[in-house]
């Protein structure tokens, strides 16, 4: 659907948005320091958030307890949407506290929790990845093009045209290509399979009787 085409390529954008990339030297940002950087951030709204006395418990805690969206938006949900607009000021998320009022509690904690969430880095990321597609991604017309599409409209796909962000963004395009280009030909082979199986409702007891055989499928 249209719904969830958009959805992939907006999260397709925000991946992007957050590539491990330096934003002035164009070279690409290494683990220890992307969460060095992350730490230092996350410190500095500690140290907002101390003056503060119903953040003072978040303020005192470690790195690792207060860097998830559930454990960011438990402590900043105490405070009133005036001391919530004040801090977004203090930390550069809003010019002023009366535009962050004007934006609404709702909008100000996820400001927070984008800016401060803990992230996967693409390494984690990749090693999690499951070696076989599930059940629905090959079926998934916007993800896996079917064999009539005329492209006529964009994919959430990645490109490999002449430009690069960094090494690691080359080989981890080729590498979801790879894995896609694998998921088509399991769905081709799951296709051929059902159709050399000859599927049908049975007269009597109103199930799935199989009339004929294929090599790779067992009914």
């Amino acid at each position: 659907t249209e719904a969830g085409l958009f959805n992939q390529l907006l999260k397709l954008l925000v991946f992007y948005e957050r590539f491990e990339v330096d934003d002035h030297r164009g070279t690409a940002i290494s683990d220890a320091d992307l969460k060095a950087s992350r730490c230092e951030l996350l410190l500095k709204l500690q140290r907002s958030a101390f003056k503060i006395e119903a953040l003072q418990p978040f303020a005192l805690s470690n790195l690792s307890a207060v860097d998830t969206a559930p454990a960011l938006r438990a402590h900043l949900n105490r405070l009133p949407l005036e001391t919530l607009a004040e801090l977004a000021e203090r930390t550069g998320l809003v010019h002023s506290a009366d535009d962050g009022v004007a934006k609404g509690k709702h909008f100000l904690l996820a400001l927070f929790i984008d800016r401060y969430e803990r992230r996967t880095s693409q390494y984690e990321h990749i090693a999690q990845l499951p070696l076989y597609p599930d059940e629905k991604t090959p079926w998934d017309a916007a993800i896996v093009p079917v064999e009539t599409d005329v492209g006529d409209q964009c994919l959430a796909l990645p490109k490999l045209n002449l430009q690069f962000l960094t090494l690691n963004d080359y080989l981890l395009r080729n590498f979801n290509l790879f894995r896609l280009e694998a998921t088509y030909e399991i769905k081709q082979d799951i296709e051929d399979a059902v159709t050399r199986l000859m599927p049908r409702r049975h007269p009597v007891t109103r199930g799935t009787a199989f009339r004929g055989w294929a090599r790779m499928a067992l009914p």
